[in-house]
């Protein structure tokens, strides 16, 4: 397990464990569980699970319009799309640390710093306190 994980997140990928409460609790070591993000399935009303996780799944009886047969139902406590994104990861290419521009004429104490997001670019002056 810790072999494939580390093997897809090197590749650049995000990386997240799917697996029951029993199997985590049972089967999963401590630092997997704390490296990477847990999808945890275990189909009750409340999880008495005690490890963290980032998605719960908790049902498999789910009803979604035009789908026939019952559906997954899922929390999802993270912004994993941010996270994603944020860390260049799945594809996405990292944002480039804000440039800084040390102003010479006011003795270090301010700085120019120049922010690209995206197509937009932000510039400002920053001073020390």
């Amino acid at each position: 397990m810790r072999a494939f994980l580390k093997k897809v997140e090197n590749a650049g990928y995000f990386v997240g464990l799917y697996g029951s409460a029993s199997s985590l609790t049972t089967h999963t070591a401590d630092d997997i569980k704390s490296w990477y993000t847990i999808w945890l399935a275990h189909w009750v009303n409340q999880t008495n699970y005690s490890g963290a996780y980032g998605i719960w799944q908790h049902s498999e009886k789910g009803k979604v319009a035009g789908i026939n047969g019952n559906v997954d139902l899922d929390i999802c406590y993270k912004d994993f799309p941010t996270i994603i994104k944020g860390k260049g990861l799945n594809g996405w290419g990292k944002t480039p640390a804000p440039a800084l521009d040390k102003s010479e004429d006011k003795q270090d104490t301010t700085v120019t710093a120049t922010i690209k997001i995206g197509t937009d670019t932000y510039k400002g002056t920053l001073k020390k306190e």
